[in-house]
């Protein structure tokens, strides 16, 4: 306190004294200034009159007086731009230099005869001032030095010690004891004495202590709290499942959950040691720059998907939720991220997509084949019209072989577009799968060629399944053919049939196919093998990779659409310059199995004129219909559609043997409905039907047991005079 008082004496002396010396200047110059005023007021007449007679005496004379004013160095009067009279001697640098005009009355004109120019010393001043500096100097320091001791004696006395007891207070003060108030040793007796400063900042001292004390309190229960609180938070945060990580804005993790760990296989030294972006994968740290760009206090939310190593070596989906964390200034520094395993999700939605596309792509080629069986219809109609008309032309037969194989070729090509798209009518039934197999193994081997050896391995116990034999037989014959052109250098071909369980596990990976038992054939080449980019299109119609004009595209289709019909499973694996294995599921069989029979559809020469109600929407298709059954000596009446029929049934009750109708037909009324409504009214009319579209009847069994048929569309002639010959010769009424 005492250097602050020196210093602060001092400061206060050099500046009084500063202050002094100005004052002193500036009263000298001001009293040059006036000495000045007084010699321009009375000298200035008489030294004039005197230079207009040129009276060197008196002017030297009346120099003479002004220069012996000390603070005057130099005076000069110039007559003409000449100085005449001069006294003193200019010495100084610094000076204050005053001209005053000489004038003279002369014949009542004012005339200026010369000027008078006085210099006055500055020089003087400041040497008079610097030599009074160390006195005036002294002379301040002294009485200041003695008002300030006195002040610092009072201080020290009244408030300095108090101060001191009240630095001595805070530095003792420790905020874990139990403190005292603060008190000073002063007026201890005077209960009546005014509230000072000293005593304002005691009471706030004491007042501050108390809240601290407070604080206190309120900080250890708030950290019992946020202990209890953390610990809740951690326990939480271990039991999730989900992988928890922090990460700070250098790309470090700072934190990762047991669920991470578990995940990762690594500990949590491990992983904390590392950056986010060496992980098993970069793209870690891609999706964390990624989501830092993105990230910002109005979309302080990000999601991200990429795949993980998993500790088991299985590459797994994970998404990502990437919450930032930002300062009060906006900027991010930290990313708290989420981990979701959503492999289960990725494949079911890859699955959904594929069925999707499959399913839209059924629709496609079923509608398609639906259309195109009309059109072969009516070509197959009048070629067999034509074969008819034309006699014995052997040229002409020959052209009518070779166009009704065209038309036979372009009818399989639409079967095999109706079984991709589950619409061609199967006929399912409990088959022994070894026996098939090995009926069908001298039929392979001719296939297949002498390059490559087929073995067959049939499972012991196997039970049967539920398939239509027939379209199995197709089915392992379409592979056979791609095997065995994915084996252009040879090798081996190998059918393995065994009892097989999908568990739920695998079936939630697709949309349409159960858990339970399956009976198994296994189809593996030894040939090129496919990318996976194959695979994933190997199942649509027309896709093929072989040569233009060696291949449909419709084999492995047809397998697709006739196992998926048969509520089976078809699964593909493969790779590159390893072969390929294609996997059917089976349903199981409850029933007992039945030999085969392989019977071709004979029928007999109609005897008698039966009548027929023929029921078909398209025109040309119904024409040639009728050419055809007319040709074989039956009447037919036609009807455009479903409500036509009734009305002309209405009106003709009882005067038909037999209705034969398309399924697909407009106005809201199909063939099933018709039927349905013609059994109502007359229980023993025979019905048969017939559709482009086969699958329209897939789902009513009950009309089979009812004694309908059905034809498919194209159909041939002697086909449909064979299914009119059966539906003619039931006795329909003990069916119904």
């Amino acid at each position: 306190m005492a250097m602050y008082i020196i210093l602060f004496s001092s400061m206060i002396t050099l500046l009084s004294t500063g202050l002094q010396l100005i004052l002193e200047y500036r009263n000298s110059i001001e009293q040059i200034e006036t000495e000045l005023a007084t010699i321009e007021n009375s000298s200035l007449s008489s030294l004039s009159q005197s230079v207009w007679v040129a009276d060197s005496v008196f002017i030297e004379t009346q120099l003479d007086g002004i220069s012996a004013n000390p603070e005057f160095e130099y005076l000069m009067i110039e007559v003409d731009g000449q100085i005449k009279w001069a006294s003193g001697e200019r010495v100084s640098t610094r000076v204050i230099e005053k001209t005053f005009p000489l004038v003279f009355q002369y014949k009542q004109q004012q005339q200026t005869i010369g000027t008078l120019t006085i210099i006055s010393s500055v020089d003087n001043i400041l040497n008079r001032l610097l030599a009074r500096l160390l006195v005036v100097l002294l002379s301040n320091g002294v009485k200041t030095f003695f008002v300030a001791g006195f002040m610092l004696i009072v201080f020290q006395r009244f408030i300095g010690r108090h101060l001191n007891d009240i630095t001595l207070f805070i530095h003792a003060y420790d905020p874990k004891d139990n403190n005292e108030k603060l008190v000073l040793s002063r007026r201890a007796n005077d209960k009546n004495s005014e509230v000072d400063e000293l005593d304002e900042v005691v009471l706030a001292l004491n007042q501050y202590m108390a809240e601290i004390e407070l604080q206190k309190v309120e900080r250890e229960d708030a950290e019992k709290a946020r202990l209890k609180s953390e610990s809740l938070y951690h326990n939480l945060l271990e039991q999730q499942s989900d992988l928890i990580s922090y990460i700070d804005k250098f790309g470090a993790r700072t934190f990762v959950n047991t669920a991470f760990c578990r995940f990762t296989g690594l500990s949590v030294k491990q992983l904390l040691r590392q950056p986010s972006g060496n992980h098993h994968s970069g793209q870690i740290s891609q999706g964390v720059i990624e989501a830092s760009v993105n990230l910002t206090p109005g979309q302080p939310i990000a999601e991200h998907e990429y795949e993980m190593l998993r500790s088991d070596g299985e590459q797994r989906w994970i998404l990502w939720t990437d919450t930032g964390v930002f300062n009060d200034h906006g900027e991010l520094i930290g990313i708290q991220a989420v981990g979701r395993d959503i492999s289960e999700r990725k494949a079911l939605e890859t699955q959904l997509r594929h069925s999707q596309k499959m399913e839209v792509i059924g629709q496609l080629t079923g509608g398609v084949a639906h259309d195109f069986n009309n059109l072969l219809g009516i070509m197959m109609g009048n070629t067999e019209l034509l074969g008819d008309t034309i006699g014995e032309a052997e040229n002409a037969h020959t052209h009518i072989i070779s166009l009704t194989r065209a038309i036979d070729r372009a009818s399989s090509m639409t079967k095999r577009l109706l079984a991709f798209s589950r619409q061609q009518t199967l006929s399912p039934k409990s088959t022994a799968l070894n026996g098939l197999v090995l009926g069908l193994e001298d039929m392979l081997v001719r296939t297949l060629g002498e390059m490559i050896e087929l073995k067959v391995h049939l499972g012991p116990g196997n039970c049967d399944a539920m398939i239509d034999p027939n379209e199995l037989d197709s089915a392992l014959l379409n592979l056979a053919i791609n095997a065995r052109d994915a084996m252009p250098e040879g090798g081996v071909l190998t059918i393995e049939t065994s009892n097989a369980t999908l568990n739920e596990k695998y079936t939630k990976r697709y949309d349409d196919v159960s858990a339970g038992d399956y009976i198994k054939i296994d189809v593996r080449d030894t040939g090129t093998g496919m990318s996976p980019d194959i695979m994933d299109n190997v199942f649509e119609p027309f896709f093929t990779t072989k040569e233009f004009g060696k291949g449909s595209g419709l084999g492995l289709s047809m397998v697709y659409g006739f196992v998926k019909q048969s509520n089976g499973h078809v699964a593909v694996s493969s790779e590159q310059g390893e072969g390929t294995t294609v996997s059917l599921y089976l349903p199981v069989s409850t029933e007992k199995t039945e030999a085969m029979e392989n019977i071709e559809p004979t029928y007999d020469k109609v005897t008698g004129r039966k009548t027929i109600l023929l029921v078909e929407d398209d025109q040309e298709v119904r024409e040639i219909a009728v050419r055809l059954l007319n040709a074989n000596g039956y009447s037919v009446i036609q009807a455009q559609d479903g409500q036509q029929a009734l009305d002309i049934i209405d009106q003709q009750l009882g005067k038909f043997d037999l209705i034969f109708t398309d399924v697909v037909m407009p106005n809201n009324m199909s063939g099933i409905d018709l039927a349905e409504k013609v059994i109502a009214k007359l229980i023993n009319m025979k019905i048969l039907l017939t559709s482009g579209y086969p699958e329209t009847i897939a789902d009513h069994d009950n009309l089979k047991a009812l004694g309908i048929e059905l034809i498919a569309k194209p159909y041939k002639k002697a086909q449909l005079i064979a299914a009119i010959e059966r539906t003619l010769a039931l006795e329909v009424e003990s069916l119904r």
